[in-house]
């Protein structure tokens, strides 16, 4: 089932902190348009377009629909070019409360302040476009002092958000030297040394730690199973369809096989 719910158009002007809006959209955009796919085994939340003060309240609602009908991992799927900062903020705060996976689609891509929305995450992937950019304040500087003013708030809002979620500082290094009016979209190489891809370690941990629990044997016999799973069940290598390969992993893991 899906359920589309887009953002109110009449707002009053804020003067708030923005990343740019990239790739020719305006100021006068709606905001984002926010879809709940409820399926039992992968409920999603589509998130595509401008993000704006109301795009936490609408994933909040989506969140209540799909909880309604299914306890399983959400998927939150972006496509935006950016938008609000503290909007953005809040989401990827929604997004760990909640345990979501953070995914950006094949076809898609996740700029700007979108960034912080994905890095929520407890498990992150980009198939699509990730780029990033200096964040910055959309109110006048007049004096130096201004200037440094505003760059030092933002640095703080950012820097205790990625702390938050177990985010390498050097992300917001990368970002910095990155002008707002231009934007560096990320290799994967580049997105695994930031380890932007990937699952936030403490949910990792975790997860690991109820998982070699449930099978009755170390968190080091856990890693070495899942390292001989992968080397003997990668497809590219193996010569398995992707289905067998998944099959493979489990099996290995699960102690069902050697």
């Amino acid at each position: 089932m899906l359920c589309n719910q887009r953002a109110p158009t009449t707002m009053r002007p804020r003067y708030k902190i923005f990343f740019t809006v990239v790739l020719g959209l305006s100021a006068q955009s709606f905001g984002a348009e926010v879809a709940t796919r409820i399926e039992p085994s992968t409920p999603s939340i589509d998130v595509v377009g401008e993000i704006d003060r109301q795009t936490p309240e609408l994933i909040v609602a989506a969140v209540k629909q799909i909880r309604g009908a299914t306890k399983a991992t959400i998927f939150l799927r972006l496509d935006s070019a950016g938008g609000d900062i503290e909007a953005a903020i809040a989401s990827g705060r929604l997004a760990r409360k909640h345990e979501m996976f953070t995914i950006v689609p094949e076809d898609a891509m996740c700029a700007s302040a979108c960034a912080l929305v994905f890095l929520g995450g407890v498990t992150r992937l980009v198939a699509g476009r990730f780029g990033i950019h200096r964040p910055y304040a959309i109110r006048y500087s007049d004096t130096d002092t201004d200037a440094r003013r505003s760059y030092e708030t933002i640095n703080k809002i950012t820097r205790d958000y990625l702390e938050h979620m177990n985010v390498s500082p050097r992300v917001l290094g990368a970002m910095n030297v990155v002008s707002p009016g231009d934007i560096k979209w990320l290799s994967k190489a580049e997105r695994k040394e930031l380890g932007i891809d990937g699952t936030d370690p403490v949910y990792e941990d975790r997860t690991d730690s109820a998982h070699a629990k449930r099978l009755g044997i170390t968190k080091r016999e856990l890693y070495e199973r899942q390292q001989h799973a992968y080397n003997v069940c990668l497809p590219s290598s193996s010569g398995m369809s992707l289905q067998e390969s998944t099959r493979c992993y489990v099996d290995i893991v699960e102690g069902r096989r050697r």
